[in-house]
């Protein structure tokens, strides 16, 4: 029997299809060479902390600060510099002094960051040291653990920038969902909804084909349409992590295997289309919808991981069950949650199937 509602398809929208292939593909193969530049300015660290020690004392609501520089005859002057995290990325000048010692007020239980700069005589700056009232920690960890990073990390703490793996992970693993569930909405309800739009159901159906064979096919061909834009995706990525000298970090069977992990999840967007396609008769309300629920996916997903008191949030997410990260970082594939979102895309296709196969055809 002819899958003759897929090769229709497929010569319709084989266009569309390999125009996002590239897409996805070059993003996949682009990232990779911005990793040595981003590796270099983490490798390069805080400048600061690699500097002469410098001492801090805080007596009487005051914080004496006191350093050694050998260079100091040619010394204009020392700024002192604060900020509220180790990494000093915005930081503040607060002080300064001619003398290797300075004075600033201070107020119990404050957690404060200083780094003193030496001004030359020739204009140059130099990093004395850093201090703190608290302790000191790799101002990467500290950077990661942010907010704002946070969204990007799944939940992972010991996930770094300067390595390939961690960088893939934040800069085109942790959006890839947005990107390729936009495009599957839009296509996957657009395959169904365009018939009814252009009222071809009745010239359809009068030709011996079953309903539920119709669906079907078109569920088969997107789902192997987005199988092979992320395997050849992970190849192009792959390709790239070598020629950049990380391939034997980040190997092509741990990426295919990451990406592997988002198929079912894609699958159950899919589904979730075709059914609302169903349901509308229509394929721009089938789109907007389901571009809804994948927005809804995705910010609560970044909520859970962003507020701490929200962390149960994202648990309520399919999107917690493609955890790229344990293959990326752990090399572990998780079977059980691939099954469990195989499982979503089935029960929401059955569902679809039962409506479709019910539902009056419009003339």
């Amino acid at each position: 029997m002819r899958p003759d509602s897929m090769i229709l398809d497929l010569r319709r929208g084989w266009k569309g299809f390999l125009i996002f292939t590239i897409v996805v593909m070059l993003l996949a193969g682009m990232f990779p060479f911005f990793f040595p530049i981003v590796q270099e300015d983490f490798a390069g660290g805080n400048d600061l902390e690699k500097a002469e020690f410098v001492e801090l004392s805080a007596i009487d609501g005051e914080i004496m600060l006191t350093w050694e520089f050998e260079d100091h005859d040619d010394v204009l002057e020392y700024r002192i510099i604060e900020d509220r995290s180790s990494h000093m990325a915005t930081a503040k000048v607060v002080a300064s002094s001619t003398d290797r010692n300075v004075t600033i007020p201070h107020a119990d239980g404050e957690e404060r960051y200083f780094g003193v700069i030496a001004v030359m005589n020739d204009s140059t700056k130099m990093p004395v040291g850093m201090a703190s009232t608290a302790e000191l920690i790799d101002p990467i960890e500290e950077l990661m653990s942010t907010p704002y990073l946070r969204i990007f990390t799944a939940g992972r703490e010991d996930l770094r920038m300067d390595d390939i793996a961690g960088f893939m992970s934040v800069e085109f693993y942790s959006w890839l969902f947005l990107l390729v569930g936009t495009w599957l909405a839009y296509i996957s309800a657009r395959s169904l909804g365009s018939d009814y739009d252009k009222r071809r159901m009745d010239i359809i159906f009068s030709t011996p084909i079953p309903r539920r064979r119709y669906l079907l096919e078109k569920f088969s061909l997107l789902s192997l349409v987005t199988l092979a834009v992320l395997m050849v995706s992970a190849a192009f990525m792959a390709f790239s992590i070598a020629l950049i000298g990380e391939g034997g970090e980040l190997g092509l069977q741990q990426i295919a295997l990451s990406l592997l992990g988002a198929w079912p999840l894609f699958m159950a967007v899919i589904s979730l289309a075709l059914l609302f396609a169903v349901l509308l008769r229509s394929s721009r309300g089938a789109t907007a919808l389901t571009f809804g629920v994948i927005l809804i996916q995705y910010v609560l997903n970044v909520l859970g991981h962003m507020v701490e008191g929200l962390s149960w949030v994202h648990s309520l997410t399919i999107l917690t069950y493609w955890d790229y990260n344990s293959v990326l970082l752990d090399d572990v594939f998780v079977i059980g949650d691939a099954l469990l979102l195989l499982g979503v895309a089935a029960i929401v296709l059955i569902v679809a199937l039962y409506v479709f196969e019910r539902v009056d055809m419009p003339s």
